[in-house]
């Protein structure tokens, strides 16, 4: 199975990732459309890749959908979002525990990483290569797992 592993350690803060990923999506360099942000903690001058962590088929955002616009794909082991199921109640944006779903504020719509589907943009552009989709292992696994623990610390600090 990948997974999308961010390093912080690595990250410079460059956005390279945010701008392709607003291209790929929307044909257009727009931040704000971005699935993937960077966060910036000043005590440690961290950059923190923050983007969804495709949490499984029991996700908060799957559970929090009244149509199940959300779903978990098997195949590619990732939430995905249908749109044409999608009522534009916005459960999923404060479902998520780590903020990696956002509002695209002129149509409405949700913007959550999709993976581009098994071949993530951000990967391809990040100069550092703060940024992998690797097939997980037990190293993969703890590093994933200690990148999520600095999102949220950083966002309970926020």
């Amino acid at each position: 199975m990948k997974s999308l592993l961010a390093h912080s350690n690595k990250c410079t803060g460059c956005r390279n990732c945010v701008y392709a990923c607003s291209f790929e999506h929307e044909d257009f360099y727009d931040p704000e459309l971005s699935r993937i942000q960077i966060f910036y903690r000043e005590e440690g001058q961290l950059f923190i890749p923050n983007f969804c962590r495709q949490c499984g088929e029991n996700a908060p955002c799957i559970l929090s959908c009244p149509t199940e616009a959300l779903y978990f794909d098997q195949t590619l082991q990732a939430v995905l979002w249908r749109e044409i199921a999608c009522i534009h109640c916005h459960q999923c944006i404060p479902a998520c525990p780590i903020h990696a779903i956002t509002l695209d504020g002129l149509t409405g719509t949700i913007l959550k990483c999709d993976l581009c589907y098994g071949n993530p943009i951000c990967v391809q552009v990040c100069p550092e290569n703060a940024l992998e989709y690797i097939e997980m292992d037990e190293k993969a696994q703890a590093e994933k797992t200690a990148h999520e623990q600095i999102v949220r610390d950083f966002l309970e600090s926020d």
